[in-house]
């Protein structure tokens, strides 16, 4: 789809900017494993061994009211190391760089520097460093190199046959307290979040990089779930330029109270949550035995849920075509569902 260069980006939305950007990058592009746009990017064709990532956002807009400061400094590096577990490779270091407001304590700027070194050393990485800078807004970005496990990263190349896996445990958390957040009840999702670790602090699935190196290239494509699973559904289903039929959604999480799941669509909340850092992939038809054996011994919940399919580039579901609908940082919600809710806090609460 061809866009006007003076179109404003809330009308086109971050995922035409995306494939924007990614035509000024093809041109040099020097990763030959990995497409522009993938979740992370080989450093050179001499350094393959070597992935990088960048993730980052403004605070205002991702300082939900049951994040503080730290839990926002984890939740951040854990998004970059993600992008890297979901390409087969595991966090080496970390950088910060942050743009913070002169009326922020210095408590509240070491807090969120330190969510983001705990997580890093919760990852076998650490911190080695970043950049500071003054901003009225307040954002912060991660830069992470990781050290690729398998003999060669899992790119996007799904193929007509292949099952649909996702790792599982986080699905319908976040869309969940979302959906209470919109309903104008941040008192419920702060409570729900309270008793959900997994809301504040998740762990990136660190045993797909191992999965991926004992299967090879029985694993076809993988993507990590940030944006919702319906938009990671939809992109694999474009790179197949073939149908994805979903047949089941994946378990949701163990931490959704059986009284909110009454009230709210829980397979809304799964389908169009978004930092969920769960990991869906594509497997070869008979190679689903190796990857079912060993995906436990590494620690990892994983369930088979769709498979490719010949036919136009679509997801079905229920013998219906699925919306692709997702997280859309120009599209989704303004600062202001956060900021009237949100409150700087430090390191376990804090001030």
């Amino acid at each position: 789809m061809t866009v006007r260069h003076d179109s404003k980006l809330g009308e086109i939305g971050e995922h035409r900017l995306v494939e924007a950007l990614q035509e000024l990058t093809t041109v040099d592009w020097r990763c030959p494993s990995l497409r522009p746009g993938d979740d992370s990017s080989c450093i050179s064709t001499r350094h393959s061994n070597l992935l990088l990532k960048i993730d980052g956002g403004s605070i205002p807009s991702n300082l939900a009211p049951w994040l503080s400061l730290y839990d926002l400094g984890w939740i951040q590096a854990v998004a970059a190391i993600s992008d890297l577990a979901a390409k087969a490779a595991l966090p080496l270091t970390l950088q910060v760089s942050i743009g913070l407001p002169p009326s922020l304590r210095l408590d509240q700027a070491l807090a969120l520097v330190r969510g983001v070194r705990d997580a890093a050393l919760a990852h076998g990485a650490w911190l080695s460093g970043g950049d500071t800078n003054s901003s009225r807004e307040g954002w912060v970005d991660i830069a992470a190199v990781g050290l690729l496990v398998a003999e060669k990263p899992v790119a996007r190349s799904p193929r007509p046959g292949d099952m649909v896996y996702t790792t599982t445990g986080r699905y319908g958390l976040q869309g969940l307290l979302l959906h209470l957040l919109y309903q104008g009840r941040a008192s419920d999702a702060e409570k729900l979040a309270s008793h959900s670790p997994e809301a504040k602090r998740p762990l990136a699935r660190l045993g797909f990089p191992l999965l991926a190196a004992l299967a090879g290239e029985c694993i076809t494509s993988s993507m990590d779930v940030s944006d919702g699973l319906a938009f990671t559904l939809h992109a694999l289903a474009a790179e197949a330029h073939a149908t994805l039929q979903l047949h089941r959604l994946p378990s949701p999480s163990p931490h959704l109270p059986p009284r909110l799941s009454r009230e709210v669509d829980v397979e809304e909340a799964i389908l169009y949550g978004g930092q969920e850092y769960e990991i869906v992939f594509t497997v070869k038809p008979d190679c689903t035995r190796i990857v079912e054996e060993n995906a436990p011994r590494l620690g990892l919940s994983i369930e088979k849920i769709g498979v490719i399919a010949r036919g136009e580039s679509q997801v079905t579901y229920k013998g219906r075509r699925l919306p692709g609908r997702g997280w859309d940082n120009f599209k989704a919600f303004t600062p202001t569902h956060y900021t009237q809710h949100a409150r700087p806090q430090g390191e376990e609460g804090g001030q």
